[in-house]
């Protein structure tokens, strides 16, 4: 980038070649017009310098006259404070005007600056793909020319406004004629901006039509500009428009990087909690118009605190990271993955119901069991599915998530349970169940008793796998009233406190003791099988103690801690 200096005072000279190369230009200076011909019609200059003395009208004209620099600026300097005379030169088309006596550096740095801007703007066409709509092919090969010279080459020209959207291309930058046949500038406008919200488009016009071109601008123009065309004020306006959109990419960047620290988890790059209940809300409100079924599954890492205490912390990070990454890369894009606070994991499955939620749960499972990790022993994972329910509000959705997690860790860990119901007899038999602060109610006679039924519970599961696969008919019929017991005495402490569904929790009670009968008269009948007794023990298990104390007792827990 070359800046030429056309004069015979050498003190003028070195100060404009300091002034120059600190700026990034290349410098060049010469007395002699001879050479002055030689170089303007050899070289690109993006500024010339011309002292006043040095037959200066006559080197403008030539400068004008030289289409290998058209459009270039030209600054004049002179010792003469003479306004007549700046007036003459700038009717001629120059860009500044200089006193040497008072030569002010800081200005002369400011046209330099906006030379750089210039070339900017020309270093960012040329990668830039553009396009130039204009009915006029005069207009077009004016345009062609000065882009060429520039060797901005990535260029397409459309004579006709049919052509250009028919092309369906994706451009950076538009230069749209407003005034055209068949179609109009506004609806080119609003083809581009509908198709590529980022594309600039700047609307050329011969017609100074107010309305027009501010309802243009309205549907999506950058600007526009007024033929014929003052190519330094087409190529301000250009870096202008392109200055605009660099910050508006900038800001977009930035809101973008705003968004991803506000939304991600720290360690695992995986979005966070805050991501994650905003999508959580959207989904809801989603389901309820389309009413798609879609799922929620919470993992924890079983025992990650002997992980830290046996590894230390950066190993328990590594652990997070990797078990991070191991469910991302098997999760659809439509899913929604997030790290829930410490070792667990939450997951929005879409489209799915329970059953496809259980076999993303089981391939979950078996992933992070299987998965190598160095320097660590192999980690388990237990897992709450639940799908989500309409008939329910958000947070007894979660509840019975959050409580078939820890049902899954109370029976055993490395287990999934879906929508708190127990699957005794899976592919994993459920063997034992743990009495934990999980099943605590806050009052001690209720406590005792569920106590009691789970160590039941744990009993008729030994027995039948011990036993060969039969049932003790007489140990049934045990449990069943003992369940019946505390059924009664936990309506009356239900009623002293006064709960609200004191009739419906008793009615229940009720169904469930009749359940549990009619399956213990199908294993006393002759007919009893290995089937009927599983059921039987399912229910009694599952549904008349488990499924009764997480589903239904929990509703009151929070009256009795009062």
């Amino acid at each position: 980038m070359y800046v030429l200096y056309i004069g015979r005072d050498m003190l003028f000279s070195k100060k404009l070649q300091n002034l120059v190369t600190a700026n990034g230009f290349m410098y060049k200076h010469t007395n002699s017009l001879e050479i002055v011909c030689h170089e303007i019609s050899n070289k690109r200059f993006y500024l010339v310098i011309i002292d006043k003395d040095m037959h200066t009208p006559y080197i403008i004209r030539m400068i004008r006259e030289n289409n290998s620099i058209a459009y270039n600026q030209i600054i004049v300097v002179s010792q003469d404070d003479d306004f007549e005379t700046k007036k003459y030169y700038f009717r001629l088309g120059i860009m500044a005007y200089f006193y040497k006596k008072e030569f002010d550096a800081d200005r002369f740095n400011n046209y330099l600056k906006t030379l750089n801007d210039e070339v900017t703007v020309i270093e960012a066409l040329k990668n830039m793909k553009i396009a130039v709509v204009d009915d006029n092919p005069f207009f077009l090969d004016v345009v062609e020319k000065f882009f060429s010279l520039r060797e901005i080459k990535n260029v397409e020209y459309y004579e006709e406004s049919r052509a250009f959207l028919r092309a369906k291309n994706d451009f950076d930058l538009c230069f749209i004629d407003l005034v055209m046949p068949v179609y109009d500038g506004e609806v080119l406008v609003r083809h581009v901006r509908e198709t590529n919200n980022d594309t600039i488009i700047i609307i050329i016009t011969g017609y100074n039509n107010e309305k027009s071109i501010t309802h243009c601008l309205n549907v999506g123009a950058d600007d526009f500009m007024l033929k014929p065309l003052d190519f330094i004020v087409f190529m301000s306006r250009i870096n202008s428009c392109i200055n605009r959109h660099r910050l508006d990419q900038e800001l977009k960047k930035n809101n973008e990087r705003l968004f991803e620290l506000a939304t991600r988890d720290t360690l695992t790059n995986i979005y966070n909690r805050t991501y994650f209940m905003d999508a959580y809300k959207r989904k809801m409100a989603e389901a309820l118009r389309t009413k798609e079924s879609f799922s929620l599954l919470l993992l924890d890492i079983d025992h990650f605190k002997n992980i830290n205490d046996e590894y230390g912390h950066l190993k328990g990070d590594y652990v997070l990271k990797e078990t991070a990454a191991l469910l991302s890369q098997n999760l659809r894009k439509s899913d929604v993955l997030c790290r829930w606070g410490g070792e667990e994991f939450l997951v929005l499955l879409n489209s799915a119901d329970i059953n496809k939620a259980a076999i993303v749960a089981q391939n979950m499972r078996t992933l992070v069991e299987q998965n190598k990790l160095q320097g660590v022993r192999s980690i388990t994972a237990s897992f709450g599915v639940i799908e989500y329910s309409l008939a329910v509000d958000a947070e007894k959705n979660f509840t019975l998530l959050d409580n078939s997690l820890y049902l899954a860790k109370s029976v055993g860990r490395n287990k999934i349970i879906c929508n708190g119901n127990l699957q005794l007899f899976g592919k994993e038999p459920i063997t034992q169940i743990e009495w934990s602060p999980f099943f605590k109610s806050g009052n001690a006679i209720i406590d005792n008793d569920h106590k009691v039924l789970i160590d039941f519970a744990n009993e008729l599961i030994k027995r039948y796998f011990s036993s060969g696969h039969s049932l003790n008919k007489v140990f049934l019929k045990h449990v069943i009233l003992a369940i019946n017991a505390h059924f009664k005495r936990e309506e009356n402490i239900m009623k002293a406190v006064g709960y609200e569904k004191y009739e419906e929790y008793r009615a229940l009670h009720r169904e469930i003791i009749v359940m549990a009968i009619k399956e213990k008269d199908a294993v006393d009948s002759t007919k009893s099988t290995e089937k009927s007794m599983q059921a039987a023990i399912e229910y009694i298990v599952g549904n008349a103690i488990i499924g009764h104390i997480i589903k239904a007792d929990f509703d009151f827990f929070p009256l009795l801690r009062q």
